[in-house]
């Protein structure tokens, strides 16, 4: 998971670089009983952060309903909000779109394409 958010992160940082050091990534990790949102940025801008909440567990039986269920939906709601941070930073973003031949790299990309598929012989 850390991996794709830097990804999406990049991706974000290519369109608006300006906004390198602001933009955040929320993601969740939702297993079966317990409920994680993980956070992504960049706060120095060439070092990523990934930051992950405390685990948050779905209620179990009518008594936990309350204390529980309020916490996953506090959790749900910040990701949310965070989620529409960054879409109104992006909307808003004025700088000027470079336009040239060369696409400049504002991040090293986690998943590097790799064309060759040499195999290496077996020595015995």
């Amino acid at each position: 998971m850390p991996k794709v958010m830097r990804d999406m992160l990049s991706k974000l940082v290519s369109y608006s670089p300006s906004l390198k050091r602001k933009l955040f990534i929320s993601g969740y990790y939702n297993g079966e009983k317990p409920l994680k949102m993980v956070l992504l940025d960049t706060p120095v801008g060439y070092v990523t952060r990934y930051d992950a909440l405390k685990f948050v567990r779905y209620p179990q039986n009518h008594n936990e309903l309350f204390r529980q269920l309020s916490a996953v939906l506090q959790t749900i709601v910040a990701g949310r909000m965070l989620m529409e941070n960054t879409d109104i930073m992006l909307t808003s973003d004025d700088t000027d779109i470079s336009i040239g031949r060369c696409q400049e790299e504002h991040m090293i990309p986690s998943f590097v394409p790799n064309g060759s598929n040499s195999k290496r012989q077996r020595r015995s």
